[in-house]
């Protein structure tokens, strides 16, 4: 697929008159039918409400720490919310689920659910019933609408995301024990399926194939770790269905022609994959966490670090801050850890264009002729350049566009290569877009 470039639009702005209020570190993010955004704010114990024009509002306050979110059939939103300050390494105390109405009452103690539950996820059927994926108990929970709240089921272990299927099916991607488990309507709970690396999102397509995003994949030699998109089929076969599709996924979403989309965490990206294994890259705000999509296959994350959320069209056009989660400063992270915790640094002015995100390459050299090659996943809309510096002198090499792979697999990579001199060189590969430049991959080379 050929590169092109991004567009970008300024932020909108908060509703004309509305309260200030802050919307840190938004983890999770879900639409309604309307085409309204929600995010979970994990910093703030709140939920932002943006329209599809991008004016954010607050909808309500939740329970301690909402990590995951969902939309009912009567407009109702409910965040799962786990215990304030987490629940790593000491055991969780508390847990629960949060109800906001859409007029903005909020019910922050609507279920409690049982200590050490800690709800990651949370998904909603057609009659309004939620199921929560249950990290620290290793279970789902369902809750009816009248609030009445049962264990459906045992989970592998670490249960990090959950999806349904039209018959009423669970499924979880369990994060520690690198599966996927099935729990029938009546509860019968099975091992749907393997998974190459811990899975962090699940998403099923309409043929009943179940898709996960897995963050971490450990090479066979144990040396290094990668990211992968696995596919299990309806009989639990399961594959690899994508190799490398960007750093640290952290859920999925699948559209109606069968694209998968990932947020990629490490890489402040998002990946797309179509049916047939072609994965690009597009830009998205600062450590995208919580990814969703609406009916016109517009995709949004929830950028943890920023307090934004990215929109990207149908065709790939990305808009990293198209809106803001608060209307104040205070969603900004500069730091976050594997849990969720974060640290506030001075936030970046809504609508700059952003640096573009730090190349993923694989390196290889030659002593005979003193040269380095990178070969780089492009992010879309980014430029790259080779550069050997040694001392004071510097060179620099634009980097060439080539296809990888066979027949409909190929993917699109940059390969560079740099002319380096004797002794010990610094090869970096930069990214920019227009006049920004990004964060620089730099490797050490010793030549005789």
């Amino acid at each position: 697929m050929a590169l092109s470039a991004l567009a970008f639009a300024a932020a909108a702005t908060p509703t004309a008159g509305a309260a200030a209020f802050e919307g840190r570190f938004p983890y999770a993010i879900t639409v309604d039918s309307a085409g309204n955004i929600y995010t979970a704010n994990d910093g703030s114990n709140n939920v932002s409400k943006i329209t599809p024009d991008g004016v954010t509002a607050l909808l309500g306050s939740t329970g301690g720490g909402p990590r995951a979110i969902a939309v009912g059939p009567e407009g109702n939103v409910y965040t799962a919310n786990r215990p304030n300050g987490g629940c790593l390494p000491t055991p969780c105390d508390s847990s629960g689920l949060s109800r906001i109405t859409p007029d903005g009452e909020a019910t922050t103690n609507w279920v409690p659910l049982p200590a050490g539950s800690y709800p990651v996820a949370v998904a909603i059927d057609s009659a309004g019933n939620l199921y929560t994926a249950n990290s620290g108990s290793n279970n789902v929970s369902k809750i009816t609408p009248d609030g009445v709240s049962t264990i459906l089921g045992t989970t592998g272990t670490n249960p990090w995301a959950i999806a349904l299927d039209p018959a009423g099916n669970v499924y979880t991607a369990n994060l520690g024990s690198r599966n996927v488990s099935k729990i029938t309507p009546d509860g019968v709970s099975t091992t749907f399926g393997v998974t190459d690396g811990g899975p962090s999102g699940i998403a099923i397509d309409a043929a009943g194939n179940v898709y996960t995003s897995n963050e971490l994949s450990i090479s066979l030699n144990l040396s290094t770790t990668y990211s992968t998109i696995s596919k299990i089929t309806p009989s639990g076969v399961s594959t690899i269905f994508a190799a490398k599709p960007g750093s640290q996924p952290e859920g999925i979403v699948i559209d109606g022609a069968g694209n998968l989309y990932t947020p990629n965490n490490g890489s402040d990206s998002v990946s797309k994959v179509t049916p047939d294994g072609v994965s690009t890259t597009i830009r998205s705000g600062r450590f995208p966490v919580g990814i969703t999509i609406d009916s016109a296959s517009n995709v949004y994350t929830s950028n943890l670090r920023w307090g934004t959320v990215s929109k990207i069209t149908p065709d790939d056009r990305s808009t990293p801050d198209w809106a803001s989660t608060g209307s104040v400063p205070g969603g900004i992270a500069d730091e976050c850890d594997g849990y969720g915790k974060c640290w506030l640094a001075t936030p970046p002015a809504l609508g700059q264009t952003l640096a573009p995100p730090a190349a993923s390459a694989s390196w290889s050299s030659s002593t005979r002729t003193r040269t380095v090659s990178a070969r780089v996943t492009p992010a879309r809309g980014a430029n790259y350049k080779i550069v050997a510096a040694r001392g004071a002198r510097t060179t620099s090499t634009a980097c060439k566009k080539v296809t990888t792979g066979r027949g409909s697999k190929h993917l699109v990579r940059l390969a560079c290569t740099a002319k380096a001199s004797k002794g010990t060189v610094a090869i970096s590969v930069i990214a920019t877009s227009g006049a920004t430049k990004g964060a620089a991959i730099t490797k050490l080379y010793k030549f005789k």
